[in-house]
């Protein structure tokens, strides 16, 4: 009930100074994600194929690699989930094992590459060239 009331009083003290009221991170996470609605769309795809990945062993059954010629070219649904390719391999463990070696190896150079970023000095370009001023 205190806290209500405080708010009100920084609401309309804001208000009357025409300055926003300062916000809780909780309060700025929560208006970020209603006014963005792509964000926790694609932050729960991004949770469900990384999972998908770490989860690779229990949710094929198949070897990825396996030759299967007199199952080749099979459609979706008529027994792997997503068919199969002209080799007769099941496209659905190929996919979900290779998000798995993507993310290994590609996980590891994403803090490096924005390490790499942050420790290069990069120059500002001016009408006659490049400058040498320095942007931090």
């Amino acid at each position: 009930m205190i806290k209500q009331k405080r708010q009100r009083v920084e609401t309309l003290q804001a208000a009357e100074t025409g300055r926003l009221p300062s916000l809780t991170w909780h309060q700025r996470l929560t208006r970020l994600l209603v006014r963005h609605k792509g964000i926790p769309i694609g932050g729960t795809l991004l949770v469900v194929v990384i999972g998908m990945a770490l989860l690779a062993s229990w949710l094929t059954h198949t070897d990825p690699t396996a030759l299967n010629p007199l199952g080749r070219l099979m459609p979706p649904g008529q027994g792997p989930l997503f068919g199969t390719d002209n080799f007769g391999r099941d496209v659905f463990s190929r996919t979900v094992w290779g998000a798995r070696l993507s993310y290994a190896g590609g996980g590891p150079r994403i803090p490096a590459g924005c390490a790499m970023d942050h420790a290069v000095p990069r120059t500002q370009p001016d009408g006659n060239g490049v400058s040498p001023q320095f942007l931090g």
